[in-house]
């Protein structure tokens, strides 16, 4: 056993260097989000509340570069162990687990958490649950705020054990091939450059749009993250 694992109860290994990547991916989210308010492309609602010209920019460039990978990096990392759970715990398994280690705290934090929030801002008049039944919810105003990602996450992992259960093959694509090569790996970043590029002349980066009336996602950037 070497020193970046550790045996578990399952007879699996715990991989310390990828726990430690999502520390290190959590940290830039935070960095990403207190730097938000200070920079002139995508300050959103905060606007560019710092003037001073060094500071910005600086702020800017670390905004920029953190935007080009990490929550993509925070879905590949979700999705490259996904056929290993799968092989091990079968669909229902894998469909279960997250729907409740994901699912139920999306329910909750979005229901009770901000609906609150709504509630207290928006419900004057009016009873609790009405609010959030017919207005908050009915109407498709439900707020997940920086739970798109977890809601996200649960959408293509149930899509993806669909997927594998209707096409079993689905799962056996690269499993016993060599990684890929130079000219595979630059064919992918050339299609997913173009896609991307296409997708952003309808909507472009800090376009949200909301999906089935719930939660909202950045077309701009959701190509990169599905791949």
């Amino acid at each position: 056993m070497t020193s970046s694992a550790k045996s578990q109860p399952d007879g699996l290994e715990r991989l310390f260097y990828v726990q430690w990547i999502r520390v290190l991916l959590t940290v830039l989210v935070v960095a990403h989000h207190a730097a938000e308010p200070y920079v002139a492309i995508g300050g959103g609602d905060w606007g560019d509340i710092v003037k001073e010209t060094a500071s910005s920019d600086l702020l800017q460039t670390l905004f920029v570069f953190n935007r080009t990978f990490f929550m993509g990096f925070f879905f590949l990392i979700s999705g490259y162990f996904l056929d290993a759970s799968l092989s091990r715990h079968g669909a229902w398994g894998v469909a279960k687990n997250r729907l409740i280690r994901l699912g139920i705290p999306i329910v909750l934090i979005v229901t009770f958490v901000f609906g609150s929030i709504g509630y207290a801002v928006y419900g004057s008049g009016q009873g609790y649950f009405v609010f959030i039944f017919r207005d908050y919810i009915g109407s498709g105003n439900a707020e997940f705020g920086h739970l798109w990602f977890i809601a996200h996450l649960l959408v293509y992992i149930i899509l993806y054990v669909v997927l594998r259960a209707a096409l079993p093959s689905v799962g056996s694509f690269g499993a016993a091939s060599d990684p890929p090569g130079h000219f595979a790996i630059v064919v992918y970043l050339l299609g997913i450059g173009l896609v991307l590029a296409l997708v952003r002349q309808v909507w472009p980066i800090d376009t949200w749009v909301r999906f089935a009336g719930l939660f909202r996602g950045e077309p701009a950037h959701m190509p990169f993250y599905i791949a």
